[in-house]
């Protein structure tokens, strides 16, 4: 029952993500806060050591390093359409958090079980179901995540047992034996939570894959158009994509000191929410903003600048999630393969998206069929 600021728009957006005006510090339900971030994580902390954690992130979700994420996605998925049953279904979002949960792990040097790749997988899933509006599904995601972090300490002291390389063999030594702005070697904990807020992210990737096939079933005119496509249209169809569909529809903030922004007064502490869905469907920014249509983002090349479903500013000195271009070249990656292999169709259906389920799916299961012949 306290007093709160909403701000939807494009400029809303801008001023909210500029270095120094807001923290993420009791800004969220604390559920949210612990499974989507936790405390001690690179959401939680400002200035130097906000930006000196941003680099590390920065530097694993760039190449040389996402060309090996893509390559093990495009691996993964290979693998799992192959094992697919002829006409039996595959429930689109379940696949899909499997490919990217899977290719997550092993891209960042976790050596998982066979037989426990599915247990893992469910955990980073949970987390992600938890942080919405169900209180049994927040539980049952903290429950998952206390149990992920406590298997991530022990892979962090086991890398940290061996003797430091020279180089990062991989994103699990880079994060293990991060050095934050402080000097310090952090902590295994904090080490942890971010080996969480690695694989989590990539796995809720899932969300737009599977609003991507949903996309092509409803304007299946772009499933032939994309086949044939070159980089600049499969990157039009995946923004719009994520400007369309609904993700988290808003993220709050904490003013970190009084200031005045056209007609408003912030005091230091008030509190605001940033409206992530509406600024994507604001007319003033989108013509026909209820209208999917790529081709915007090929008459306007700079309109992506616009889309606000993982923030906005700039990537370093600000709260932008750092992996938005890594969602964009995984969802290109995962278009490219489903694309090329002819060998399944969405089962036709009726879905809807439920605007009152955060983090929202299509209702009911989006399945495609596999018609691979296995003769």
């Amino acid at each position: 029952m306290k007093k709160v600021t909403c701000l939807t728009g494009v400029d809303a957006a801008r001023m909210f993500y500029t270095p120094g005006r807001f923290h993420r510090r009791k800004a969220m339900p604390p559920t949210a806060l612990r499974l989507l971030t936790d405390k001690g994580s690179v959401q939680q902390l400002e200035g130097t050591a906000h930006r000196a954690r941003k680099q590390m992130f920065m530097g694993l979700l760039l190449a040389p390093s996402l060309e090996a994420l893509l390559a093990t996605v495009t691996q993964v998925l290979g693998q799992r359409m192959h094992a697919w049953v002829p006409g039996e279904a595959v429930v689109v979002q379940a696949e899909m958090e499997q490919v990217l949960g899977r290719a997550a792990m092993a891209w960042l040097g976790l050596d998982v079980p066979d037989h426990d790749k599915d247990r893992r997988v469910d955990e980073f899933r949970a987390m992600v179901e938890g942080a919405g509006t169900r209180p049994s599904w927040a539980l049952r995601g903290l429950a998952r995540r206390w149990r992920t972090e406590r298997w991530l300490r022990r892979e962090v002291r086991r890398t940290r047992e061996q003797p430091r390389p020279a180089r990062p063999k991989s994103p699990l030594d880079t994060v293990a034996w991060h050095v934050d702005g402080d000097g310090r070697l952090i902590d295994a904990r904090s080490a942890a939570v971010e080996l969480v807020n690695l694989v989590r992210p990539i796995l809720a990737i899932a969300r737009f894959a599977t609003f991507s096939l949903l996309a092509l079933h409803d304007h299946p005119r772009w499933r032939e158009r994309l086949r044939f496509a070159d980089q600049g249209e499969m990157q039009a169809f995946v923004q719009e994509v994520r400007r369309f569909y609904p993700f988290f529809p808003a993220v709050g903030g904490r003013a970190m000191e009084a200031f005045r922004w056209r007609d408003i007064v912030f005091d230091r502490d008030d509190w605001v929410i940033l409206d992530l869905y509406g600024t994507n469907h604001d007319p003033r920014a989108w013509p026909k903003p209820d209208h999917f249509d790529p081709l915007r983002f090929l008459v306007r090349p700079d309109a992506h600048e616009n889309i606000v479903a993982q923030g906005s500013g700039e990537y370093l000195d600000s709260h932008r999630c750092a992996g938005e271009p890594a969602t964009i070249a995984i969802l290109v990656s995962l278009l490219g393969v489903l694309l090329q292999d002819a060998t399944w169709t969405v089962r036709p259906q009726a879905v809807h998206v439920p605007l009152d389920r955060i983090p929202t799916l299509p209702v009911p299961n989006l399945v495609l069929t596999s018609l691979r012949n296995t003769r």
